[in-house]
């Protein structure tokens, strides 16, 4: 790809903070000239207008536009919907291209921290050589830009030349960037034929501030090792232009923009659309899926987060914050009151693997819960607070989500934030036992219970990952050996949905993946559980 990205790039030196931060070419019929019909017909709507209906107040059209393959015909369709775009033909549309990914802090005129795509793509990936294979190049046409009514609100689409006719929409985690997805979702699928597109779900991510902005975030407590209690991150989530609302619309326009390009590229329309969402991506797609679903077929939630007025993640990391103090003064003893109010509240078991240069969080005990205390329980409880309830200056320790609902009413104004269960697309929920940030108890388990509620559940599955982490990084260079890699079975969850909506082969039932197990057919399922039984295994 050419390299049409470097400019004004300044290293991003503040820590890397991941945040909130998954063969289904069965029917591929490769790429084609334009006017070729694939033959295929469509389960999903294309034609909704509605902005009640669809989510989207641009009205981006799918249909009724020429067919011009190549940069000169994308551009065109993208000309009354986006601006700042570029398009260019590559010779590899995989991250073994390092262009396909710009450097980060490379857009001109912000503040480093705003805009990084290359910490982005590996903040939940496991590192090499446990990433996604890439045994071949995959050339096509790359497309970058902004939707017209927001130069904030950025997309990627990969046009591969050996297209399989079907799209993938992906929701990356927390407000990481466009690309923030290509190392776990991007490389996997391009392989496989798909098409690709994704979005920053409208707004760039963070920079750097101060104890003096009322919106600002602490990395860490006080207290914490090194720098990170004194480490301020402002979150453009905050801002009062960005929403909760706005990460279902940006990722319902992504959908139909990859589907108007793919129209106007190939000549034919997309025959299916997947989305995929890691943590608050998995929080979009299952929000999209219940209000907004006529563009999509299907969709994987990857470790997504959950929000009602009884589970939420206000609710989750104050009680760890509140007892955190307490647990690190006892010497992270694990038959301290506090640890076990910790634990009793949802968390999994604290283990350690002693000091490594790798995880500066924990740098003496190499402890699993020091190690999400001093880089994510606070600042992703800040990270929401700051939205939901911006008035409140406490410490975090001490924040009472029930006392601030009823005087604020705080779940009231937060509708585009709540999903109750009501999908109306199938959805696979992949997510781990050990997951300290989208808890197994209170997120994942609670929203399976709300679909099967709603009457939904022939819709969704619920795969346990034995030992699974939020960070599939932390098993390497973290030194947390016991833990057990999500991605893999994301991706295979992918394969399966797309045999289930393609081909009528129903998904294998939710259940618990054992430690180095794989997802099982409901013929080879015998007497694997539905639930893990214990959060961790040694």
């Amino acid at each position: 790809m050419a390299k049409r990205w470097m400019v004004g790039t300044v290293e991003w030196r503040i820590v890397s903070v991941v945040l909130f931060a998954a063969g289904a070419g069965i029917l591929a019929a490769g790429a084609s000239g334009c006017g070729v019909s694939d033959g295929n017909t469509r389960s999903s709507s294309d034609a909704k207008t509605d902005v009640a209906e669809d989510g989207d107040p641009l009205h981006i059209a799918i249909e009724g536009l020429e067919c011009r393959r190549g940069c000169e015909g994308i551009t065109a369709a993208l000309r009354d919907v986006a601006t700042n775009v570029t398009c260019v033909e590559s010779e590899d549309l995989t991250t073994n291209n390092e262009a396909t990914s710009p450097p980060d802090n490379s857009l001109p005129g912000l503040p480093p921290g705003a805009f990084t795509p290359r910490v982005d793509r590996q903040s939940i990936s496991p590192d090499s050589p446990s990433r996604t294979p890439i045994t071949k190049k995959v050339p096509g046409f790359q497309v970058s830009g902004s939707f017209i009514d927001k130069a904030e609100a950025r997309f990627v689409i990969r046009l591969p030349n050996d297209w399989n006719g079907r799209l993938i929409t992906g929701a990356p985690s927390s407000t990481r960037s466009e690309f923030g997805l290509d190392f776990a979702w991007s490389d996997y699928v391009v392989q496989r034929g798909y098409a690709y597109v994704a979005s920053n779900k409208g707004m760039y991510n963070a920079r750097p501030t101060t104890a003096d902005d009322p919106l600002g975030c602490q990395l860490a407590p006080d207290g914490a090792p090194g720098p990170f209690s004194k480490t301020y991150l402002h979150f453009y989530f905050a801002d009062p232009q960005n929403s909760f609302k706005e990460w279902s619309v940006r990722t319902v326009q992504a959908a139909k923009l990859g589907k108007r390009i793919a129209r106007v590229h190939y000549g034919r329309s997309v025959y299916r659309n997947y989305a995929v969402g890691i943590s608050a991506g998995g929080w979009t797609i299952r929000h999209v899926f219940e209000n907004y679903p006529d563009y999509f077929d299907g969709g994987i939630d990857w470790e997504g987060v959950l929000f009602t007025a009884e589970n939420n993640l206000l609710r989750d990391y104050a009680a760890a914050l509140a007892n955190w103090p307490a647990y690190r003064a006892s010497g992270y003893d694990t038959n301290s009151d506090a640890y076990k109010n910790i634990l009793e509240y949802g968390y999994g078991d604290e283990f350690k693997v002693g000091a490594t240069a790798t995880n500066p969080f924990s740098p003496e005990q190499g402890s699993y819960y020091e190690t999400h205390a001093n880089n994510y329980w606070q600042l992703l409880h800040c990270f929401a607070a700051r939205k939901i309830d911006p008035t409140y200056q406490g410490p975090w320790s001490s924040y009472d989500y029930a006392s601030r609902d009823a005087q604020l009413k705080l779940t009231a104004k937060s509708k585009d934030a709540i999903t109750g269960g009501r999908i109306r697309r199938p959805l696979l929920t992949v997510s781990g036992t050990m997951d300290q940030l989208s808890l197994m108890k209170t997120d994942a388990r609670v929203y399976r219970d709300l679909v099967v509620q709603n009457g939904r559940g022939h819709l969704h599955r619920l795969y346990e990952v034995q030992n699974g982490n939020h960070i599939d990084k932390y098993r390497q260079g973290f030194n947390f050996g016991s833990l057990e890699f999500v991605q893999p079975h994301a991706q295979v969850a992918l394969d399966q949905l797309a045999r289930w909506v393609e081909r009528g082969i129903t998904a294998p039932r939710g259940q618990c993946i054992p430690r180095g197990g794989a997802l099982l057919s409901d013929a080879e399922l015998a007497s694997r559980p539905e639930h893990c039984e214990r959060l961790y295994e040694p």
